[in-house]
């Protein structure tokens, strides 16, 4: 009786197995901030799921999509009013990531323009 059901789950179980979704994949980027390296991951389809890493800080995109004028807001938990990234031109899904993200960092009431630049792989 398993014999027979075992070429049958494989059947079942093989459409999903070769489907490789694109919908979720990440883009990484690297940039610059006085001297220190900081990574930004870009989730397609769900823009609200990147986060930027510099140092041993992790800033969260703030809102779940980008907003109307393609701005996103990305905040610390633990800092939250200090220091944060406004970034330009999100998007919620690419169909290639964008070679170059701008934006801006923001510690107080200063802003300096940030430039990630997209890892080849």
């Amino acid at each position: 009786m398993y014999r027979k059901l075992l070429p049958l789950t494989l059947l079942a179980i093989l459409p999903f197995l070769a489907f490789k979704s694109e919908a979720f994949n990440n883009g990484s980027y690297t940039g610059r901030l006085n001297g220190r390296i900081i990574r930004l991951k870009l989730v397609n389809s769900f823009a609200g799921g990147s986060e930027i890493q510099m140092g041993n800080v992790t800033y969260y995109a703030n809102s779940g999509h980008a907003s109307a004028d393609n701005h996103m807001m990305f905040q610390s938990k633990y800092i939250q009013n200090i220091e944060y990234f406004v970034l330009n031109n999100i998007q919620d899904t690419y169909t290639t990531f964008p070679d170059v993200i701008t934006g801006k960092y923001y510690r107080g009431r200063r802003g300096v323009i940030v430039k990630f630049k997209l890892d080849k792989q």
